[in-house]
């Protein structure tokens, strides 16, 4: 697993939270009055090399080889790691239902960065 393989998955784990949002409806066109219209973008991609980072570190921990078994382990990363986090803040926002949508979008996006990096060089 090497930086590149880190970047690829980061990267697509970028492309998915924005489909992710502008289907929930999140990102829209720009608002000419918002002063700061890159930050979330920014963040965003700052946050997928976190998240990236420290599931190359995991991986290599737990020896997981394959994009099946970087799917799988990502996919409960996500769902039963980083989802329960967005649900109980999505309940508190009086939002439950759309956390677990959220929640699930999470596990897809771990589950396809985990399997990019079980097969990057």
């Amino acid at each position: 697993m090497s930086l590149i393989g880190r970047l690829i998955a980061a990267t697509l784990g970028f492309v998915w939270v924005l489909v992710w949002m502008r289907w929930r409806g999140f990102v829209g066109p720009s608002d000419p009055d918002d002063p700061d219209p890159i930050a979330p973008q920014l963040l965003t991609g700052i946050a997928m090399l976190l998240v990236a980072g420290m599931m190359q570190y995991v991986f290599f921990l737990a020896d997981v080889i394959g994009w099946r078994e970087g799917a799988t382990v990502g996919l409960g990363i996500g769902l039963f790691v980083a989802g329960p986090w967005v649900v109980v803040q999505a309940s508190f926002r009086r939002m439950a239902f759309g956390g677990l949508l959220d929640a699930g979008a999470v596990g897809v996006g771990c589950g396809i960065i985990g399997a990019v990096l079980a097969t990057a060089p």
